[in-house]
């Protein structure tokens, strides 16, 4: 008894092949575009406005790991002596192409004036309970400043008894969900605030998850800088992204009120590819991978199936009216985020 087989030639094969490699070159460019000129406006909410928004979030964040299945095309193309595919494959696979290039040159710190502060921001992962490594970095870098997010009780419990009363100066809520806070200081903290008020409502009613938002400040070199402490939600859910919204507004409507120089530290769920990312930065401020970091930067995923792959810098400290001299990321030691250490100083 026979059965029948499909016998597909090697020049349809390869026919097939090539109309793969148009859909992926042409539909990965055209969602890139489409998603980083949506028009942003965060007072929709309309549901399907969500969506557009959360879709064209991820398609932001997720630019390079695009540009790279469009580069693969490229090259196949390229080997296979393609050009019209080679051509149509150029512009998203030549941007790729400057950033890894831009990325082997470490970054020239601007000029500081007055003496240095160490800081730390550190994603401690709720779920964490693997102390000793993360304890035991914190007492090698010796930082001035720590930012802590996902900060729980057991955290507080494990740092306390860890570092001692290296940091006499603390401020935290802790939370048994993801959203905890803390900053340890070796300096005074002064004028903190735990939740940052959104278009005028009581601190309370940032919104509807009540997730706190640490602004404090600090004298370094005879000055006050003002230092924030954010974990905003992830965009994976569109309630996530609604109440992501309103954070990042109370954000940005604190930052303009703000009259000092700013230090602004932790866990934003977006990268610097995002709309969010630019509109920080025509607030005046600068990210301080940018401006003395080195590589890629990537601080999430550190552990699990996916930190094989490139990671993405979901974690920040960004900086308006200072300078940061060293950025880099610590180990990966049991969170899910590597920590972020940078030491900053007053601009000229």
């Amino acid at each position: 008894m026979s059965f029948f087989r499909l016998r597909v030639s090697k020049d349809e094969r390869r026919r097939l092949w090539v109309l793969q490699g148009w859909v992926v070159a042409v539909g990965i460019q055209v969602l890139v575009v489409a998603a980083h000129l949506y028009p942003v406006d965060l007072d929709r909410t309309a549901t399907t406005a969500l969506a557009l928004f959360m879709a064209a979030l991820l398609a932001q964040t997720l630019t390079a790991h695009l540009a790279f299945f469009v580069l693969l095309v490229a090259g196949l193309a390229a080997w296979g002596r393609r050009w019209k595919l080679l051509i149509a494959a150029c512009p998203l696979s030549i941007w790729l192409l400057v950033v890894w290039t831009g990325m082997l040159w470490p970054a020239t710190p601007p000029s500081p004036v007055g003496p240095a502060l160490k800081v730390m921001s550190v994603n401690l992962l709720m779920v964490n309970r693997n102390h000793a490594p993360i304890v035991a970095e914190i007492r090698r870098e010796d930082p001035d400043l720590i930012c802590f997010q996902e900060y729980t009780e057991h955290w507080h419990s494990a740092l306390r008894k860890g570092l001692g009363g290296r940091y006499p100066h603390r401020e935290f809520i802790c939370r048994s969900d993801s959203f905890g806070l803390a900053i340890w200081s070796k300096r005074p903290l002064l004028d903190v605030e735990r939740r940052l008020p959104a278009d005028g409502a009581p601190p309370q009613a940032l919104h509807s998850m009540q997730l706190p938002a640490f602004r404090a400040e600090v004298e370094q070199g005879g000055r006050r800088w003002a230092v924030y402490n954010i974990h905003l939600l992830p965009p994976r859910r569109l309630d996530y992204v609604l109440d992501q919204r309103a954070q990042f507004r109370a954000l940005v409507g604190r930052l303009q009120a703000d009259s000092l120089p700013v230090l602004l530290t932790g866990d934003f769920n977006w990268n610097q590819y995002t709309w969010y990312h630019r509109r920080l930065k025509r607030l005046g401020l600068a990210e301080g991978h940018a401006q003395a970091g080195w590589g890629g930067g990537g601080t999430w995923p550190a552990s699990g199936r996916l930190c094989y792959l490139p990671g993405l810098r979901l974690d920040h400290i960004y900086l308006r009216g200072l300078v940061c001299l060293a950025h880099r990321t610590g180990a990966a030691l049991g969170s899910d985020h590597r920590a972020l250490i940078a030491r900053v100083a007053e601009a000229e």
